[in-house]
């Protein structure tokens, strides 16, 4: 969730700065790559916390193994594997969230001026009353993440459930 919605703010400040503060973007190819190495790098956090977790390594912990405590929880020799991966996935999201940054304010102070042209921006039609419009691939995508969430969510229940015996 936090992924896409940083995502969708990116590109929406890529359509946004020019629309407001009449300057180009400074370098355009590199803001195409900066999305897609934040995405690819957050994506990879993802999956590395995911399966990290699946062998039972805390989540917002410090330390995984609690150095000093009492109870010393045993941890996999895998689970430092994915908390590697996790560790990569993040320099990646990073780098592209430093990318993006140096983008964008470079943009807004130095990019090139666009000219003001009057009635440059045209709004859309408006259809015609009545006329049916086919569903959006997008909804479909909507309803097909949904469902996924939805399953997932009852799996995670079932998979609590199957290794946590409560008395």
């Amino acid at each position: 969730m936090v992924a896409g919605t940083t995502l969708a703010f990116m590109g929406l400040t890529y359509f946004v700065v020019p629309l407001i503060w009449r300057r180009r973007i400074v370098a355009p190819k590199l803001a195409t790559l900066q999305v897609y190495v934040f995405g690819i790098g957050i994506a990879i956090f993802a999956a590395g916390m995911t399966t990290a977790g699946s062998y039972a390594v805390p989540r917002r912990h410090w330390d995984v193994q609690f150095t000093n405590a009492l109870f010393q929880p045993p941890v996999e020799a895998a689970a430092y594997v994915f908390l590697g991966i996790m560790g990569l996935g993040g320099l990646l999201a990073a780098l592209g969230g430093a990318l993006y940054v140096g983008i964008t304010v470079l943009s807004v102070f130095f990019g090139r001026r666009i000219p003001d042209q009057p009635g440059q921006i045209e709004l859309a039609a408006i259809p015609a009353a009545g006329k049916h419009t086919p569903i959006s691939g997008t909804l479909v995508l909507v309803f097909v993440f949904l469902a996924a969430f939805v399953i997932y969510y009852f799996l995670n229940w079932k998979w609590l459930a199957a290794i946590w015996y409560v008395q």
